[in-house]
């Protein structure tokens, strides 16, 4: 039998290892904080402050970009001397503008969000802490870059974890 012989800066390493994971999830939580309430009250106030002015602004734009190309349309027609059918000018003009009109309903349901997310009720700075605290305690035991060979349960718990969090639900 062979004897292992341990290299004298292996726990050295393994200590620097941990300390680097242990940071990692600090980050991790760090930003799942940021990115999940931080931002997301940022955005719910920008929205709320310019939202409104810039969906009307992007309505007058698909308004005045749609009439600027149905008198190219018609125009074009009169030139070849084709006679002018609105039914089609407006049924291609439809299509042509379906991208114009999907941004305005994203625009839409942004300023929506936004509404729903100012009246879901805020937690107390004391709850907040708590989350934060539990969060960062689940994260710990529980994400899979520090858990590898984790079950798909542990993962899915995670998972669960992460949009409980991100919700700012304490019930989970």
């Amino acid at each position: 039998m062979h004897a292992i012989i341990i290299h004298p800066e292996y726990h050295q390493l393994k200590a620097f290892y941990e300390a680097l994971k242990a940071d990692l999830l600090a980050l991790q939580a760090q930003r799942d904080d940021l990115v999940f309430h931080f931002c997301r009250q940022i955005e719910t106030e920008y929205v709320l402050q310019f939202g409104e002015l810039e969906y009307n602004a992007w309505e007058l734009f698909c308004e005045s970009s749609r009439l600027a190309r149905e008198i190219e349309l018609i125009q074009a027609k009169l030139n070849r001397e084709e006679p002018v059918n609105l039914r089609e000018v407006q049924a291609q003009l439809d299509k042509e503008f379906t991208e114009y009109m999907a941004k305005l309903e994203e625009q839409r349901e942004a300023m929506a969000s936004a509404l729903d997310y100012t009246q879901q009720p805020k937690l107390s700075e004391e709850e907040a802490a708590d989350l934060k605290a539990l969060y960062w305690e689940l994260v710990k035991a529980t994400h899979p870059d520090m858990n590898p060979g984790a079950s798909p349960k542990l993962i899915q718990f995670f998972q669960n974890v992460v949009k409980a969090f991100e919700a700012a639900d304490l019930g989970m």
